[in-house]
């Protein structure tokens, strides 16, 4: 006898009593028991329990109507067990299984301990009671069971025509308003991407559900039930704060029943079910409501999951035939799929050629290796490699079935594996027919470049942004060598940093030499960013010592004209004033016409003496020296006038003079400049024409110009008119350094001198001094 029983087996105590007193006993050996029964084998806790410890409650209070005489019954506890089980898949063999192993356990537990003295009356209406609780679930799970299986029957039909989500959800939420008669509004959300519940499909609500309506997963009536995974009813829904839809509260709904819809504990969504009349759905239509979305729950699942794929293949297809190159999937039997850029790269417009063995593609198909134009075994092919289990890679010859034109192509293959196993081969094949011909004429034209540099006779370096030579011609290694210091005396780090160097010169050694270069470094831009730079180095050793050769004779020269003027002043002096002695004395006119003549030659020679002097003054750098005072440049240009009009006795000399032209000037440099000027006008122009002089005081500055209607200048003199050495014309003497002198005085003053020549307006120097010396 179990240590639990009463020891008093004389008086065994009342079968209700012992139900009270035993319940947690009982049970516990029901619940070892009922493990055996199929449907009852995965549940645990409560739900296994379920309303079971009430009956025995109730029982007990049944069977104590034997000393009450009172009516005692079960209530709705079958119905409610009844509707359990059906919820969770129980069939009616295993809901009658569940009741007769709670008779045996009870039966098996109080005859071993108590044995004869148990009252049979208490047994025969204890056997009643539980064939009561079997007939009424029995009868219950079988009616409910049949309204359920009308109702999934619909939604199955509903699924099984693969329709879309929304027919499904649509045609599930119609079948529980019509299967519920207390029903008046059905809606039910799917869990999106985004984490919320959103309506999906909705029915009794006027106008509908907006299927825009989202809720968060924790937010409302629907998101606690999705929280808590538990279902949920309200008896005033359009009045109570946890309700946030506006169209269930528009709508007056009272009585709200939710449950998740969940599927191997993912949730999937929430459905609700609600009464415009009742504030209560019973426990029969929340059962059913809970039966229908449970068996519904698979069928949402699958039509989503079909959805999603379906969605993801035709996004594959659309990036299938949207990839610019040709792809190929297949086996040994052949091409099975190609999108439309595979066809068009072999020139062909139906797939179906491609659906043959590999052998007889290989025949269909001319390719050949671009080097020997062998054709390509079937062996070598890449699609054959990829089936054998390799990655190969080939760079071959097609040709086009649509142009019968060669293309080359990149092609290359790997194999397919599923579950360790080669099913089959992609291929992608790119056409690089254009990339080719580009590559070919970029090596023409880097060839040609490359001939042009190692022709050109200067060093050519280029520089990429790293520091890293990329190109030089073999100039640059026999200008400066390989020599990192030679190499960093480059401006490429300037040029590196943006600057632009150009004509620097450099001086290094090369074999004991010292060598001159001069280096020009420009940056390479790629939009705003230096990229590389440019370098061109040119040996100029030879010009800078022909330049420095040069200037040391240009030096010489200039200081022995300067010496030899300086020393012929003296004399020239000396054979002036003795020939202006001897006119004075002499009487004879032979002799003075002998002696006039002489001192005529010394002027000159005095005057060229002058000129040399003046041109060394220049040469040498230091310019000419003005001595700056008052000046009124018409007075001096009168002076001159009438001077040069002396030395040339029958020519007309006209002067004009215009305005206020005084100044700041040197007087006797103005008159040196303007004498220049009128003796080549003078002596450049017929003796019958008129030299015209005009002085003009402009603003700032006065004006001087000297006209005559002599031969032109030619146009190639005009440039070089003014550079010492230089004449105009061929006619007359003097060596050249006049309108020289003129143009040093007038750059002494800081002025500036032109000339304007032609057959019909003759020639006219403008020359314009500033009135005040430049500071």
């Amino acid at each position: 006898m179990s240590g639990d029983a009463s020891t008093d087996t004389q008086q065994p105590p009342r079968l209700c009593d012992f139900l009270r007193k035993d319940r947690e006993r009982i049970i516990r050996q029901w619940k070892s028991l009922v493990r055996d029964v199929p449907a009852a084998s995965t549940l645990s806790g409560p739900p296994l329990v379920d309303h079971f410890p009430e009956l025995l409650m109730s029982i007990a209070e049944i069977l104590e109507t034997l000393h009450t005489g009172e009516v005692k019954s079960l209530a709705d506890l079958p119905k409610l067990h009844a509707l359990d089980r059906l919820d969770r898949g129980f069939d009616l063999k295993e809901v009658t299984a569940e009741y007769a192993l709670l008779r045996r356990c009870v039966l098996d537990i109080y005859e071993a301990d108590f044995g004869p003295h148990i009252r049979i009356d208490e047994v025969r209406r204890f056997n009643e009671a539980v064939d009561e609780a079997i007939r009424e679930s029995v009868h219950y799970f079988s009616e409910q069971r049949t309204r359920v299986l009308t109702a999934l029957d619909k939604v199955a039909a509903s699924a099984a025509g693969r329709r879309s989500l929304a027919d499904l959800l649509d045609n599930l939420m119609r079948v529980c308003v019509e299967t519920i008669p207390a029903a008046d509004e059905s809606t039910i959300l799917l869990l999106g991407d985004d984490g919320r519940l959103h309506v999906r499909a909705s029915i009794g609500v006027e106008g509908g559900v907006e299927r825009a309506w989202t809720l968060a997963a924790d937010e409302g009536f629907a998101g606690k039930i999705a929280m808590t995974r538990q279902p949920m009813t309200l008896r005033n829904a359009a009045e109570d704060p946890l309700v946030k839809s506006p169209h269930l509260k528009a709508a007056g709904i009272r009585a709200l029943h939710g449950v998740p819809l969940e599927l191997n504990g993912a949730l999937v969504g929430v459905a609700h079910l609600g009464s415009r009349t009742a504030y209560e759905l019973s426990d029969e239509d929340k059962a059913l409501f809970r039966a229908l979305t449970t068996k519904a729950t698979i069928f949402i699942y699958e039509s989503v999951l079909r959805t999603q794929a379906e969605r993801r293949a035709a996004e594959l297809d659309a990036v299938f035939e949207a990839i610019p190159d040709g792809v190929y999937i297949g086996d040994a039997g052949g091409i099975h799929r190609v999108n439309r850029a595979g066809l068009r790269v072999l020139g062909l417009e139906q797939s179906e050629v491609l659906h043959a063995s590999l052998e007889e593609l290989v025949t269909r198909i001319d390719t050949r290796w671009p080097d020997s134009n062998r054709q390509i075994s079937m062996e070598e092919q890449v699609f054959s490699r990829a089936l054998a289990g390799e990655v190969a890679e080939y760079e071959v010859v097609v040709r086009c079935a649509s142009t019968s034109e060669d293309v080359m192509l990149r092609s290359i293959a790997a194999p397919i594996l599923l579950h360790g196993s080669i099913v089959g081969a992609v291929a992608v094949n790119t056409d690089i027919t254009e990339r080719k011909r580009i590559e070919r004429a970029l090596a023409e034209e880097r060839a040609r470049i490359g001939a042009v540099l190692e022709n050109i006779p200067v060093g050519v370096l280029l520089v990429a942004a790293d520091g890293e030579v990329v190109l030089a011609n073999q100039n640059v290694e026999e200008l400066i060598g390989s020599s990192p210091e030679t190499r960093a005396a480059m401006p490429l780090a300037r040029a590196l940093g943006g600057e632009s160097v150009r004509g620097e010169q450099l001086s290094l050694v090369r074999d004991g030499e010292r060598r001159f270069m001069e280096v020009s470094a420009v940056p390479i831009y790629d939009h705003d960013r230096i990229v590389a730079v440019v370098a061109v180095i040119a040996d100029i050793t030879d010009r800078k010592r022909e330049e420095e050769s040069a200037a040391a004779r240009a030096g010489f020269e200039q200081q022995l004209i300067g010496i030899v003027s300086h020393d012929l002043r003296n004399p020239l002096g000396a054979i002036t004033m003795a020939l202006t002695i001897g006119l004075r004395r002499v009487e004879d006119p032979r002799v003075r016409t002998i002696l006039t003549t002489a001192l005529a030659a010394t002027d000159r020679a005095t005057r060229l003496i002058a000129d040399l002097l003046d041109f060394t003054r220049a040469r040498l750098g230091s310019g000419l020296p003005v001595a700056l005072r008052d000046v009124d440049v018409h007075e001096v240009a009168r002076h001159v006038v009438e001077e040069v009009m002396v030395a040339n006795p029958g020519r007309r000399v006209t002067h004009d003079a215009v305005g206020e032209a005084t100044g700041q000037f040197d007087a006797d440099r103005v008159a040196q400049m303007l004498s220049n000027l009128l003796t080549n006008a003078v002596r450049y122009s017929p003796d019958e024409s008129v030299v015209e002089v005009c002085t003009r005081g402009v603003e700032g500055a006065v004006r001087i110009e000297v006209a005559n209607l002599g031969e032109p200048i030619p146009p190639e003199l005009t440039a070089r008119i003014f550079e010492p050495l230089q004449r105009a014309t061929g006619r007359g003497g003097g060596i050249g350094l006049g309108l020289f002198i003129v143009r040093e005085i007038v750059r002494a003053h800081g002025g500036k001198v032109t000339v304007q020549s032609s057959a019909a307006q003759g020639t006219r120097f403008t020359v314009e001094l500033p009135r005040l010396p430049p500071r």
